[in-house]
């Protein structure tokens, strides 16, 4: 679980760690060959946020491809 409403001012921050969090979850995936599973709580403001939304929107997309 990572709380992120420190970071959601910072819009650079914020930008790299949607980066890393969702190459994480989808090595992972890939690595171990299992399906996952993300929520995302407050999700509409993470969807206003234009470098969050890019991130889920891709997620959304390429989840499905892998398992």
């Amino acid at each position: 679980v990572i709380n992120m409403d420190a970071f959601a001012n910072d819009k650079k921050l914020m930008g790299l760690i949607a980066m890393y969090l969702f190459h994480k979850l989808f090595f992972e995936a890939k690595e171990h060959n299992k399906p996952f599973f993300l929520f995302i709580d407050e999700t509409k403001d993470y969807i206003m946020h234009p470098i969050m939304f890019a991130y889920i929107a891709n997620a959304l997309a390429q989840a499905r491809k892998i398992n």
